[in-house]
């Protein structure tokens, strides 16, 4: 879908491309927290397994892998949507969108904890903060590696995003469902 988004507004290239690094980070960063911790799902999965350190073990490596695997292609394809002339430009507007999404998905995980039936401090809500924190960690450091010159940055007009109120609703919406509604837990 993103490379099908070229033709596309800069926001929704930029959500496109944002959708699947979470998606990938959040995936390979929790069989990397289960190795680690022996913590959730996956440490269930594999209860009883023996022996159950190299179980642990090859979670950890492997998710570790695979997260930075997934931080190396997102950045491939960032340079390919980023745009500009400039290096050091292209560079500093990456740094910037990283920024700003990273703080505003920790802020909004925060804030939908007080929705938590348990709780900020509840388990569901801390949970939830410490796999946003942890993560999305690299949109506070990938654009580091994306200053060397194995990341070719396509030379085009520069991936600008501007405030579009069908965007803010939108994501609005989406965190007001969430947390309301999916944060007070649905019993059927």
């Amino acid at each position: 879908m993103l490379r099908g988004a070229s033709s596309r507004a800069s926001e929704t290239q930029y959500f496109l491309w944002l959708f699947m690094l979470i998606n990938w980070l959040k995936g390979s960063g929790y069989w990397m927290f289960s190795g680690i911790a022996n913590v959730g799902d996956w440490a269930k999965v594999i209860s009883g397994l023996e022996p159950h350190w190299a179980w642990r073990f090859f979670m950890t490596i492997f998710g570790g892998a695979a997260f930075m695997l997934f931080v190396w292609l997102a950045l491939k394809e960032l340079g390919k949507i980023i745009g500009g002339d400039d290096a050091a430009e292209q560079i500093r507007r990456s740094t910037k969108l990283g920024l700003i999404s990273y703080f505003a998905a920790v802020v909004t995980v925060l804030l939908a904890g007080f929705f938590n039936p348990y709780g900020i401090t509840g388990l569901p809500a801390v949970a939830g903060s410490f796999a946003v924190i942890g993560a999305l960690s690299p949109l506070l450091w990938m654009m580091q590696w994306f200053r060397a010159e194995s990341f070719k940055k396509e030379s085009k007009s520069p991936l600008q995003i501007h405030r579009q109120w069908i965007w803010i609703a939108s994501g609005a919406a989406a965190i007001i469902g969430y947390s309301v509604i999916l944060g007070q837990t649905l019993y059927f």
